[in-house]
């Protein structure tokens, strides 16, 4: 009974498999495009193989695990098992093993890796995986193409890529241990209008303006102070739930999240488009005209008499912003190590001294800032609120928490006035008759 019984099974499998390799088929490497990467997912075949889900499943996680375990399921194991399946049946099959040799490479995998997992059928070939980052970079570069015939954002910055140090494994005709460039990348404008970028009005305007008022156009509103008096207090309290596990449950209340201020659409995210790569160096003025140069002409292909030296309107990059601020906090609140509370003072206890020198890390100074800060901000917890472990047993609301952030703010994250020198002579005159 049990032979026969095999037999069909046998066959009914067989038959399940041919309806999913259909499915499973592309008609080459060329069909992995940024949008089927999007599209796809590890998504089992349970109508087209019902018999053969089944008995993976039941191979994958027996009867008596099935009822306690509650964390662990075997139904993604299942699935890639299946796609490996297919991937022997067909070498057509290739949505899973071309996209797991992806994610191989991109995180540093070595090539008899990459090739030891194509012989157990889940992944591509080392050299089919590169043929995949071509094709892919292709389809990307046309995406850019098609986003740069339009209005765009175009950011670039320099790039440093590190090879060998060993002249024997870059070869006679291979890069330098070090290569610099730049990267560039192309975003999409979200309800970008051209005319209202036109100088003309503009240029009108600002004729008929009477100039800022600093009161008027610059001081913060009421209103606006009390959103960002709220947004710091968020700071403050986040800082609790990061660093106390008495208080980790409150992370996540809807009270304690920050509010956004004209909140883009909700799951919105702003389209880029990376492009190649060059080794022209973005350091000097002829090397900017030269970038501009290679990607409207030669990597975007628009035409000379498309384009004008008036195009750019110039911005200031977020990254240098924050850059230029911290250096600035450094130069400012360095101090020296007999200092109580300067930077250089903390960079002691930290063991990062060479963060006071003029131009450090910028990662490094960084993380350093932010540790010192919710440092801080904690030892003002624990001033305001005693042990807080007892604290927390007292179990306050999210509107308290919020409250004690806010006296937090007020008493010690807020700057005290610089005395006016006229009233401290005065001060001084008064005391001395």
């Amino acid at each position: 009974m049990l032979p026969h019984a095999l037999e069909i099974i046998c066959e009914k499998v067989s038959e399940e498999m041919d309806q999913v390799q259909k499915s499973e088929k592309l008609p080459g490497l060329d069909a992995i495009t940024p949008e089927f990467i999007k599209a796809w997912s590890v998504a089992g075949h349970k109508d087209q193989a019902p018999y053969l889900s089944q008995i993976l499943l039941a191979a994958a996680e027996m009867a008596s695990a099935k009822e306690k375990n509650k964390k662990k399921s075997p139904i993604a194991t299942s699935n890639i098992i299946m796609k490996q399946l297919c991937f022997q049946c067909s070498h057509n099959s290739l949505g899973f093993p071309t996209q797991f040799g992806l994610f191989l490479w991109a995180t540093g995998c070595a090539r008899q890796t990459i090739e030891a997992l194509h012989w157990c059928g889940l992944s591509v070939s080392y050299t089919s995986v590169l043929n995949t980052i071509e094709l892919l970079a292709n389809h990307c570069l046309q995406l850019a193409v098609d986003v740069g015939s339009g209005t765009h954002i175009f950011c670039y910055d320099n790039v440093n890529i590190s090879t060998s140090i060993f002249v024997e494994q870059r070869g006679a005709l291979g890069p330098a241990k070090v290569t610099s460039g730049t990267f560039g990348v192309i975003y999409k404008v979200r309800n970008g209008k051209p005319e209202n970028m036109m100088l003309a009005p503009i240029m009108e305007h600002l004729k008929k303006s009477k100039g800022l008022d600093f009161n008027c156009d610059v001081q913060l509103t009421w209103r606006q102070l009390e959103f960002v008096q709220y947004q710091l207090s968020i700071v403050i309290v986040h800082v609790l739930t990061k660093y106390s596990k008495h208080f980790k449950s409150y992370a996540k209340h809807p009270s304690l999240q920050h509010k956004a201020q004209c909140a883009m659409p909700e799951g919105y995210i702003t389209e880029q488009y990376p492009i190649q790569a060059t080794t022209i160096e973005e350091a000097t003025v002829q090397g900017n005209l030269l970038f501009h140069e290679d990607v409207y002409l030669t990597q975007l292909k628009r035409h000379p008499d498309d384009l004008s030296k008036y195009v750019f309107q110039l911005g200031f990059g977020l990254f240098h912003l924050c850059l230029n601020l911290i250096w600035l906090l450094l130069h400012v609140h360095r101090g020296t190590l007999e200092q109580t509370g300067s930077l250089v003072f903390f960079f002691a206890l930290l063991e990062k001294t060479r963060l006071g020198g003029e131009h450090p890390d910028y990662h490094s100074l960084l993380s350093s800032l932010t540790q010192i800060r919710d440092g801080l901000l904690l030892n003002a917890w624990h001033t305001e609120c005693g042990n807080l472990k007892q604290y927390s047993e007292s179990k306050p609301s999210p509107e308290v928490l919020l409250s004690v952030a806010q006296g937090i703010l007020t008493k010690y994250a807020t700057a005290v006035p610089k005395p006016d020198i006229k009233e401290m002579d005065s001060s001084e005159e008064e005391g001395d008759s």
